[in-house]
């Protein structure tokens, strides 16, 4: 529970400090925060998701901005839903639900914006559950990409991913900690871009020990010069 109260603690700074400035980031997007809290007698949340303004397709901002709500709203839901666990369960000692929902832009730039999102979630128990998932979109279109979508070959790209995430684990010294032997990214692992990088996330528990959470992998996009997408070339 003192974890939780960090994370707490840390998004209502975030949150003094988005109501002194409502435009977040600005590049290509223009990135605002909205915020949600509730506080009752079995559930405590703190939710802040994005809204997009200056997406070149409406229809796709007026979809993407539908998603980010969603989103939010079903962070809710899951806590409500463990709330209701919890009072069901005898053996529960705290019966309050807590989650947080947040989000980072990791880059607002060169016509692609990428964020990560995180929820977090304790639903009894000694430690909660923290999720981190990434949404990656061309600014022009409001295309959404998935880690296949940004090689020219998606089979060969996916190869590539995987032989530079093994030297990261090696370089890293993280093979020791492994839970699964040779673990594989697949098409659906969550990611982000910076400018620089394409950062593979790990999910909490898949690949590592509950204790490391998420774990997060960044390789240089210079490393897929011959596998991007030509609007993707660093």
């Amino acid at each position: 529970m003192a974890r939780m109260g960090i994370v707490l603690a840390s998004l209502a700074v975030t949150s003094l400090l988005i109501g002194a400035a409502p435009l977040t980031d600005v590049g290509d997007v223009t990135i605002s925060p909205v915020s949600r809290e509730v506080d009752s007698g079995t559930v405590a949340y703190s939710g802040v998701r994005p809204r997009f303004t200056g997406i070149g397709d409406a229809a796709a901002q007026k979809r993407l901005n539908a998603q980010m709500a969603e989103w939010e709203k079903e962070a809710l839901e899951r806590t409500r839903a463990a709330a209701v666990t919890m009072l069901a369960d005898d053996r529960s000692e705290q019966r309050k639900a807590e989650g947080v929902f947040s989000y980072e832009v990791k880059r607002n730039s060169g016509g692609l914006v990428s964020l990560l999102f995180s929820e977090y979630l304790y639903a009894g128990g000694a430690n909660g559950l923290e999720t981190k998932t990434g949404l990656t979109f061309f600014t022009d279109s409001g295309e959404a990409l998935t880690l296949p979508g940004l090689f020219t070959n998606s089979e060969d790209g996916l190869q590539r991913v995987n032989v530079l995430v093994a030297a990261e684990l090696k370089k890293r010294k993280l093979e020791s900690e492994l839970l699964i032997a040779n673990p594989h990214v697949e098409a659906n692992q969550p990611f982000y871009l910076t400018d620089t990088d394409l950062v593979i996330v790990v999910p909490e528990v898949t690949w590592f020990p509950h204790s490391m959470g998420a774990v997060e992998l960044s390789i240089p996009l210079t490393q897929f010069r011959n596998y991007l997408r030509p609007e993707l070339q660093p």
